[in-house]
């Protein structure tokens, strides 16, 4: 690997990470503008079909048979669950925090391959639990239920996440082609979202211009454009590397909450979110992560 590469895939890597960590940014607009995290599940799947629908179509992928569709489909759900609940965490906690409360998935990504598929907890991953641990604890303070309730939900994320890991590893989908599997999991996720939206009657459509291209550039932006800059970070520097420059996520988010949306930050919030990010670091770097970072990239 030579310098040049090295330099453009960390560059591809850092930006998509920084891309994923405007979520919260672009959410907390829409919702000022009306809208609500289950509407915008539902948008981000959504608006991003068309370009990955052409994206698709110059991989040449073959068509999928019943079952490979019925995988996707549940592979789907836990990419609809997961936003939903993230999304919704941002009304209750700083983003920032709600962000690296998700950003915890890797911890339960190991704890469910040792539960449903044997495989040992090392001391390492074990000092890495309890990194985790120590780290959410340190965010909540007595007596405040709403946070502990955005805590929860923001904690559940990552468990839901995670679960989408274990099943894309252990599903066999990992090996099609990315923009296939990104298209029929958008598609579903689509369908799941705006189903439930519809149900709830949360389902919002009367929009200025200016947000319909908030919401268009959002789906483009995190469906679309972060999957390829993290897909060409993971082809140069390779997946661990690659994982370790998603960290950054977090840490944006953090920045744009505390920059321009008025979030505190606390010491005591930094020790959490340091915690976090260290048992992560940990799983990264030590190749731990490296099987999940470059395929689950897609749904995010």
């Amino acid at each position: 690997m030579n310098t040049r590469q090295r330099r453009q895939g960390v560059f591809c890597a850092l930006l998509s990470a920084v891309i994923f960590g405007t979520m919260p940014l672009a959410a907390s607009v829409f919702y000022e503008r009306g809208g609500n995290a289950d509407s915008l599940v539902f948008y981000r799947n959504f608006l991003a079909l068309p370009f990955l629908f052409l994206l698709m179509r110059r991989e040449g992928c073959a068509p999928l048979g019943a079952k490979r569709l019925l995988s996707l489909a549940l592979l789907a759900f836990f990419n609809t669950v997961t936003p939903l609940l993230l999304f919704n965490s941002y009304s209750s906690i700083p983003t920032g925090m709600a962000t690296t409360l998700h950003f915890s998935y890797p911890i339960f990504v190991l704890l469910g391959a040792a539960l449903f598929c044997g495989e040992r907890i090392t001391s390492l991953k074990a000092l890495c639990v309890g990194l985790c641990t120590l780290g959410v604890a340190l965010f909540y303070s007595p007596g405040q239920s709403v946070a502990l309730i955005g805590m929860i939900i923001a904690f559940v994320s990552g468990i839901t996440y995670a679960a989408y890991v274990v099943y894309l590893d252990k599903s066999g989908l990992k090996g099609l082609p990315p923009f296939q599997m990104v298209f029929w999991t958008c598609l579903f996720a689509s369908a799941f979202a705006g189903s439930y939206s519809l149900w709830q009657g949360r389902m919002r459509a009367s929009f200025s211009l200016p947000v319909w291209g908030l919401l268009a550039g959002f789906a483009v932006m995190v469906s679309v454009i972060s999957l390829v800059l993290f897909q060409l970070g993971v082809k140069k520097i390779g997946p661990s590397q690659a994982s370790v420059f998603s960290t950054f996520e977090p840490l944006a988010s953090i920045l744009w909450g505390v920059t321009l949306l008025g979030e505190r930050f606390t010491l005591r919030t930094g020790l959490g979110v340091g915690a976090i990010l260290a048992a992560v670091l940990l799983l990264a770097l030590k190749g731990d992560a490296e099987k999940s970072p470059a395929q689950e990239s897609s749904a995010r």
